[in-house]
């Protein structure tokens, strides 16, 4: 998002298996046929600013259950080196299936220390998505990583330089490769998620985007680093169908295959609630670790038309999707008439008991589908320094 605020070789299964990096009984995921189809652009989004639960070879559901709480155990006893995707879903180092339900967090402007992220993981969330820059060095970002871990978060590290210009993805790449970031990123690889770039473009070709992001995935999986890499569609973030029609070719170049694809949940209109299921269904039947990455009550540029979040949650509920609205602070810009943007969730941009009512109190906490009724969180998480899947 702009922000309107201040400023490739297949492992061998048995290997993974081995080394804690698939669950038991799991297939490796393998690599997926490429795919066509076109772009386009769009605004960009502000700050840019089953139901029941259940096991299957020793995997528990991460997020899927009709009511929030912690997952007590592990499906391996030997923790894995990292986060990781198969069969179109992500799984801890432990073979724990998890279901992302957290917030995004303009950190890098107003909260480096992560001093919010407690506060955060009081709504039973298990992740937060926070926003980077490249002027800002990594190292900085030690501190950020650290204390969303010691709350029981999965950081997800997310760089906006290149947010709607595909051009600065040179940007993006020199960032992640330079090596005082690389020793960040092996330092926090057991329990990290990088979003190499937000919303990066506005009408981007298949073929750039496709390139462009293997060059990128192929230099870091180089250094040795393998943690999720997290691909938001371009569009700002919104487009959608083109993220799915890219999606198993980058799949199929990265040699782990541990990718995830964000999209961006911003566009109004009666027709967004089939665009929604559609776009679930379609990532579910490819096997594509898919998620939504971003989403607001109403829409950025058209402030006055509304966004179907409570759909959206509904769904992503019903099908283990993952969500994270936008966002824990309390100065974005977008659509603010004078009393405040609407996507601020909080009033103090740090603490719970400022959360604003409203669909900010819907989505964290009242609805059947919020993050406080359906988060969960891995014996992992939970014990971050423990080195092991369970007591």
């Amino acid at each position: 998002m702009l922000s309107s605020s201040p400023a490739l070789v297949l492992l061998v299964s048995g290997l993974l298996v081995a080394c804690g990096a698939l669950p038991p009984g799991e297939p490796s995921p393998g690599a997926r046929a490429g795919a066509g189809g076109e772009d386009a652009g769009s605004s960009p989004g502000p700050g840019s600013a089953s139901s029941d639960a259940s096991t299957s070879e020793g995997l528990v559901d991460g997020g899927a259950s009709a009511s929030g709480g912690d997952l007590a155990t592990g499906a391996s006893t030997i923790p894995g080196p990292a986060y990781r995707t198969a069969q179109g879903k992500l799984f801890d180092p432990c073979g724990v299936e998890v279901v992302l339900r957290g917030v995004n967090k303009m950190a890098v402007y107003a909260d480096r220390a992560g001093d919010s992220f407690p506060e955060i993981a009081k709504t039973g969330a298990n992740t937060v998505r926070f926003m980077w820059l490249s002027e800002v060095a990594g190292a900085e970002a030690v501190q950020t990583l650290q204390r969303a871990v010691d709350s029981h978060l999965i950081p997800i590290w997310e760089l906006h330089d290149a947010t709607g210009d595909f051009s600065k993805m040179p940007q993006v790449k020199a960032f992640w490769t330079a090596a005082a970031t690389i020793t960040v990123l092996k330092q926090f690889e057991a329990h990290l998620i990088v979003n190499l770039a937000n919303e990066a473009g506005q009408a981007v070709s298949n073929s750039t985007m496709i390139s462009t992001y293997v060059d990128i995935i192929s230099a870091l999986r180089g250094a040795g680093l393998r943690m999720p890499f997290m691909i938001d569609a371009a569009g700002y973030g919104r487009n959608v169908e083109q993220l799915l029609a890219v999606a198993p070719a980058l799949l199929s170049a990265d040699p782990l295959h541990n990718l995830m694809f964000s999209w961006h949940v911003y566009d109004p209109g009666a027709d967004q609630v089939a665009r929604i299921d559609g776009a679930i269904a379609s990532a579910q039947a490819q096997m594509i670790p898919f998620l939504v990455g971003e989403f607001g009550n109403v829409s950025p540029g058209a402030c006055g038309n509304a966004v179907p979040y409570q759909h959206l949650i509904a769904q992503a509920q019903a099908k283990g999707i993952g969500y994270l609205p936008w966002s824990w602070d309390n100065f974005n810009g977008d659509c603010d008439s004078g009393s405040g943007s609407p996507f601020n969730l909080v009033g103090d941009g740090i603490h719970l008991s400022t959360l604003l009512p409203g669909w900010a109190t819907e989505v964290l906490i009242s609805d059947a589908a919020s993050i406080e009724k359906t988060a969960k969180r891995s014996f992992w998480q939970l014990n971050p320094d423990a080195g092991r899947c369970g007591p």
